[in-house]
């Protein structure tokens, strides 16, 4: 009897022990969303958030990390009329903390506590609450948009699932469409729910570090760099440039650890 109980608590013990991270992703915006977006910054947070019986309940987490976030944007950008959108929300892995004790050493947990990592991007409302159309954009040029799908849909086959992603660079005479086409990229990378993305807040906290610049072509050896000190895998980079009458967008993804590519993708619009 005393045996049949030791293994019942140890296979409770087990099963209830075991857990599954907080990954999700609220407020996504759209492609032509964001095309509309006055994107104004990027906010973070962490907090601890407790789960009952081990199961991580992502919508009630990422509504709380809004809230927070919104906490955070509002105090870094007083006075004005905003919303955090495409909020990222992670949580790091903890053994049970609250259980039912059935004498030393024999506990089964009833639940665990989770570092919660939030991040998201702050846009400026207009009235009525909608995304405001800067001034200062340009128009999204024609085919720009079936470019960047074509690009990271060749590149997404050839990288493996469950990697962690930097997107460093894409060097372009226009900075704001290098900026539009690196949303773009990474909002494809996300709605994969097959990788982990590198906040951009990061990489331009290790640029600055590091007197990285990135106005123009980056070298395959500084983008591996950059990838190396933010964790990622992965690093993709590339560029736009004038192809007769039209562009050309070119992207290629490198191996972090070998320096190596892994796949190339270019595309005209």
């Amino acid at each position: 009897m005393g045996s049949r109980f030791l293994k019942l608590v140890v296979v409770l013990s087990a099963l209830f022990g075991m857990q599954s991270c907080v990954s999700t992703r609220s407020n996504v915006l759209g492609p032509n969303e964001m095309a509309n977006a006055d994107v104004i910054g990027t906010v973070q947070t962490k907090f601890s958030s407790y789960h009952l019986l081990h199961l991580p309940k992502a919508e009630a987490v990422a509504d709380m990390a809004r809230g927070k976030l919104k906490v955070v944007a509002d105090e870094k950008f007083p006075g004005g009329n905003i919303d955090v959108v495409n909020i990222r929300v992670d949580g790091g892995f903890h053994w049970g903390t609250v259980g039912i004790m059935l004498g030393w050493p024999f506990t089964i947990p009833l639940g665990n506590v989770q570092t919660i990592n939030a991040t998201g991007d702050v846009i400026s409302l207009s009235g009525g609450g909608k995304p405001r159309t800067p001034a200062r954009r340009p128009n999204r040029p024609q085919g720009l948009d079936s470019a960047i799908e074509n690009v990271i849909n060749s590149l997404m086959n050839d990288i493996p699932a469950g990697v962690k992603i930097a997107v460093v660079n894409i060097a372009s005479r226009d900075r704001q469409e290098s900026s539009l086409v690196i949303d773009e990229l990474e909002f494809h990378l996300v709605s994969a729910k097959s990788f982990t993305i590198v906040d951009r807040s990061t990489l331009d906290a290790i640029r600055r570090e590091q007197n990285f610049q990135m106005s123009g072509d980056v070298s395959d050896a500084s983008a591996v760099a950059i990838g190396e000190m933010s964790g990622a895998n992965v690093v993709i980079a590339g560029s736009i440039n004038d192809a007769g009458g039209s562009k050309r967008l070119s992207i290629k993804a490198l191996d972090v650890k070998t320096g190596q590519i892994l796949a190339m993708a270019r595309e005209q619009y």
